[in-house]
């Protein structure tokens, strides 16, 4: 049943690789995915391209500083019940990047790992685990209304 408050919010993950190709994944802290692995990123503000909000987010997450990321694919998450909105996730890939990682927001994250796209940490969080689906099997978009598939 949808909720009357429930909105459409955008929001980007970013695919960060390392030299050895290993992705880049935090363990969340608080209410929306606890204990759930997921990208960098975050809410688009008005205003902003998905570049923008993919290199703002990941230098406050990450300290990160992303060069030339690129829109790979899209998600349409459908689950109201559970993240309280309907979230339009934009993945972008980024291969090139400087500084030193550090856990800026403990507080949101417990850690930074960097992972084998075949030996991934579970759970993932649910637009992390579309996004990792939209790359390795080369799809755009994706959408999910339950947990499973």
């Amino acid at each position: 049943m949808q909720s009357k408050k429930a909105k459409i919010k955008v929001g980007v993950g970013v695919m960060i690789f390392n030299k050895e190709q290993k992705v880049l994944l935090g363990k969340r802290l608080g209410k929306h995915g606890d204990g759930e692995y997921a990208f960098p990123g975050g809410k688009v503000e008005v205003g902003e391209t998905f570049v923008e909000t993919a290199i703002r987010e990941t230098k406050e997450e990450t300290n990160l500083d992303l060069k030339d990321p690129k829109v790979i694919a899209f998600s349409n998450n459908l689950f109201i019940e559970r993240y309280e909105n309907q979230w339009v996730t934009i993945y972008l890939q980024v291969h090139n990047y400087e500084g030193k990682l550090i856990n800026v927001e403990p507080d949101k994250c417990l850690e930074w790992n960097w992972y084998d796209l075949k030996n991934l940490p579970k759970p993932l969080f649910v637009a992390t685990r579309l996004g990792i689906e939209c790359y390795l099997n080369n799809k755009f978009y994706s959408e999910s209304k339950s947990e499973i598939t």
